[in-house]
């Protein structure tokens, strides 16, 4: 998981408008339904913005119905440190609402800020334990 992060702030150091890919993490804890293939789903957003993208559109669309999930949000380290805990927090809650929309079940949707020193415009969903 570890390389798959530092290669997605590759691409972000790079400055793009948006990147987005959906990553296969294989799972240790059995799940109890079919319409999981994986158990992480990355969202990366473009710098400043909230806003899912089409393409975070159907990375999210690949989350199975009836799932239980948690999200974590984070900022890039530009602006300051109430903007980006802001901005977070306002991409957690797009993403909670996207999801539940679809019929999954939300248990915490969390902004963090900025995380690490790296470019960071990310929300990574898991299911929950």
């Amino acid at each position: 998981q570890k390389e798959v992060i530092e290669s997605l702030n590759k691409q972000l150091a790079e400055k793009p408008t948006e990147i987005i890919k959906t990553v296969e993490v294989p799972t240790t804890n059995a799940i109890s339904t079919a319409n999981v293939s994986c158990s992480k789903w990355y969202v990366l957003f473009a710098k400043n913005s909230a806003k899912i993208t089409s393409e975070g559109q159907k990375v999210l669309d690949s989350v199975g119905d009836n799932l239980i999930v948690d999200i974590e949000a984070t900022a890039s380290p530009e602006g300051s440190e109430n903007y980006n805990k802001q901005l977070s927090v306002q991409r957690a809650k797009n993403v909670a609402e996207y999801l539940t929309k679809r019929g999954v079940k939300v248990r915490n949707a969390i902004g963090k800020g900025v995380v690490g020193e790296a470019s960071n415009r990310i929300a990574i969903v898991t299911v929950a334990d």
